[in-house]
């Protein structure tokens, strides 16, 4: 039965074979991480020398940092869930005074098979990144780009700002309007605000929409000659342009691959997915720029922003639909947990 009075717990269930074992454990592993601070997880004993019977037990170390030891224990017994498991959890500093009092445990241990966070075959989760994006391409043959409607690069600049916090649907109505009525971005700077709040009401935050395309309308005009820059250090001179909107812009406009653009979705799916723990947008970008080849960065980004919409909701996940599910850890936690 559970513990928590003790760094050692204890589950019993069938026997695996090594490989299916370290595939299986890094799998959770990456579920784990996006709730837990990890810092390392090591298979160690009869199991990483490889001298493993039917009755052996899993010894798994976990060191991790941050919430409280109650915490910690439930989250590891919820997500590495793995037959016959005997997990040894500690945080830093305990592990470190483990060491320091001479404990065989830490000894044995560093002699294991390191599965956080440089687990055996790193090339695995590259290519399993591939396999999502080959999978999601074959899904949604006909996504190419932005829901956005746009014919110039000004459109899009003007539509990705109305896009935040609501839907692209509810932006391209309101925009079918409004890119006849301002055809440039001198149109824009000079539109009297109460007009340009009137023409984009309906949408969320309209006012405040309303200023920063007015503001940076202005700045095009003075500074880049009412055209729309292409580098992703002028456009975030820009007010209201953050680096999603800059990404999108210059992927979908000028063909020009920058980084890769976070909204909801792609925030979601990629904790989901165990591609990122973040949650800063930023962060998740710099992980997922990292994992994923640059000459994929646009279209990871769309074919992500389909499947969310469609399939992989806030809400209710329709896991039993999706076509990457088998590469997804949170689809394996919730089969298990339902």
């Amino acid at each position: 039965m559970r513990g928590e009075s003790s760094n050692t717990v204890r589950i019993y269930y069938p026997e695996f074979n090594r490989e299916e074992l370290i595939k299986r454990i890094t799998g959770r592993l990456k579920t784990l991480y996006r709730h837990l601070p990890l810092k390392r997880a090591i298979l160690f004993g009869s199991w990483a020398r490889g001298r493993a019977t039917a009755a052996s037990d899993i010894d798994l170390l976990i060191i991790y940092e941050g919430p409280r030891r109650e915490e910690a224990y439930s989250l590891c017994w919820d997500i590495i869930d793995i037959p016959q498991l005997e997990l040894h959890i500690y945080t830093e500093e305990e592990y470190e005074r483990l060491k320091a009092s001479g404990s065989h445990l830490p000894r044995e241990a560093e002699e294991g098979i390191n599965l956080w966070p440089d687990p055996p075959g790193g090339e695995d989760e590259r290519e399993r990144v591939l396999e999502i994006i080959r999978r999601l391409r074959a899904e949604y043959p006909d996504v190419r780009g932005t829901a956005l409607k746009w014919e110039t690069p000004l459109d899009l600049l003007v539509a990705t700002i109305l896009s935040a916090q609501t839907t692209d649907e509810k932006v391209n109505r309101v925009t079918e309007h409004l890119f006849k009525k301002y055809r440039t971005a001198r149109d824009y700077a000079e539109a009297p605000l109460e007009e340009l709040e009137a023409e984009i009401s309906s949408l969320t935050f309209y006012r405040q929409k309303a200023r920063y395309i007015k503001e940076a309308c202005k700045t095009l005009v003075e500074e880049y000659g009412g055209e729309v820059p292409r580098s992703m250090e002028e456009l975030l001179k820009l007010k209201g342009v953050a680096r999603k909107t800059a990404n999108i812009v210059l992927s979908n406009a000028y063909g020009i691959n920058e980084g890769i653009a976070v909204d909801t979705h792609v925030a979601r799916l990629s904790r989901r997915l165990g591609l990122t723990q973040e949650k800063n947008r930023n962060k998740i970008e710099r992980d997922l720029m990292e994992l994923i080849p640059q000459e994929l960065w646009f279209d990871f980004t769309n074919l992500i922003v389909e499947h969310g919409r469609r399939v992989c909701k806030a809400r209710k996940p329709r896991c039993d639909e999706c076509v990457i599910r088998d590469l997804c850890p949170s689809a394996e936690v919730r089969e298990e947990t339902s």
